[in-house]
């Protein structure tokens, strides 16, 4: 997937309802198209999207019609696909430049979050549906951290680069089941809503012979899905570039749950010892499948209820020392995250010397003066035992 993307801080709110503000920012608009097709190869579809200061948005697509010639920017209100967008306060610019004619449209900014829920999902059972989710973050702000999507079994489907990805970045999960209801989360951090917005196969719950590709999906005041694209008709239906289901719109609330408490707070990286985690929808009681300490895997779970869960601490290796996560994750409500609340230490060495002449003082961290000092009694011991006690310097 080839998608360049343009993203313009217009430095205050500007009325896009006034006219001369909207040929100005169209104008932005035409200078990303014409750096485009200076690269010699004409883009599929080209969209515009701009976003008020609450970051909701309005967009416009235009597609490729023959000749070099594509549909302007300038339109009026009404041919923009609207959020609730505040006209008179548009504050950014997005342009995305899309090569690839199935190129999903950026339909909601995702910001810090993280998701789980059980959606019902437009396309037939078994194949791969065209369900795209783009990771924007809430311009212009820095990328956010990766958005990684899990099947209901946690083994992810698609996810970005580590630690962080890009403005614009897409996943393409490949087919989530084999009916139309699959369950699967989506993992980030943060309090937002998610929507679903774009695909390319309806299937299920939306007429499947479309006359062309869908560009993008909207959800209703009452759950109903609404497809919007360059098409004629709909499941044989004359079809004003829009068709209706009543089939649900993909929708997750934010579910995002912190733990409330893990005890002991530390313990030794040999493990084995039991750590209490408690919060709230740990689990439903029974479907906790791990618990990880700073990362490490715990040896097993102990006892487990919706708002506690006893573990045995795993042994851990130098990769997990210090301060890290605790995670919990369960079959039902996904992973619960409870972040800087355990440390695993390692164990510290201290060298204690004794000799025929009686015990000496324990040293930790052992210098050469405090060797030195003990002179006669270290050769007596290296001598008896084969070893020596301290070798970076002679004793003398």
């Amino acid at each position: 997937m080839r998608v360049h993307t343009y993203v313009f801080d217009l430095g205050a709110d500007r009325d896009y309802s006034n006219p001369s503000v909207r040929a100005d920012i169209s104008f932005l608009a035409d200078l990303c198209v014409r750096d485009e097709f200076g690269g010699g190869t004409l883009p599929a579809r080209i969209e515009m999207r701009v976003v008020d200061k609450n970051n909701a948005y309005a967009q416009i697509v235009s597609t490729y019609s023959g000749g070099g010639s594509y549909q302007t920017f300038g339109g009026t209100l009404n041919q923009f696909v609207s959020s609730g967008i505040d006209w008179t306060h548009v504050r950014y610019l997005h342009i995305n430049v899309c090569y690839e004619r199935e190129a999903s449209i950026y339909c909601t900014f995702f910001d810090h979050v993280r998701f789980t829920g059980t959606p019902e999902i437009p396309g037939a059972a078994g194949q791969t549906n065209g369900i795209y989710l783009s990771n924007n973050d809430s311009p212009p702000g820095p990328p956010v951290s990766d958005l990684v999507v899990l099947g209901s079994n946690g083994v992810e489907i698609a996810g970005g680069d580590s630690p962080q990805t890009a403005k614009g970045t897409k996943f393409f999960p490949s087919a989530l089941g084999v009916s139309v209801t699959n369950t699967f989360s989506i993992l980030n951090n943060g309090t937002a809503d998610l929507h679903m917005m774009s695909h390319t196969n309806l299937g299920v719950g939306m007429p499947t012979n479309l006359s062309v590709a869908v560009h993008a999906l909207a959800r209703g005041p009452n759950g109903e899905l609404y497809a919007g694209g360059f098409f004629t008709n709909a499941g044989g239906v004359s079809a004003r570039q829009i068709a209706r289901s009543a089939n649900r719109m993909a929708k997750w609330v934010h579910t995002y749950v912190m733990a409330s408490g893990v005890q002991p707070p530390s313990g030794s990286w040999t493990g084995g010892y039991p750590v209490v985690v408690t919060g709230i929808n740990l689990g439903n009681g029974s479907d906790i499948t791990n618990v990880t300490l700073c990362g490490a895997n715990v040896s097993g779970i102990v006892s487990q209820s919706a708002t506690q869960v006893v573990v045995a601490a795993g042994g851990a290796d130098v990769s997990h020392v210090g301060l890290g996560d605790v995670r919990v994750y369960s079959t039902s409500f996904g992973e619960t995250v409870e972040a800087d609340a355990f440390s695993y230490e390692a164990l510290l060495y201290t060298l204690t010397i004794e000799s025929a002449y009686g015990a000496c003082r324990p040293v930790g961290s052992p210098t050469e003066r405090s060797l030195r000092s003990l002179r006669r009694r270290i050769r007596t011991i290296a001598s008896r035992t084969g070893r020596e006690a301290w070798s970076r310097q002679p004793i003398r």
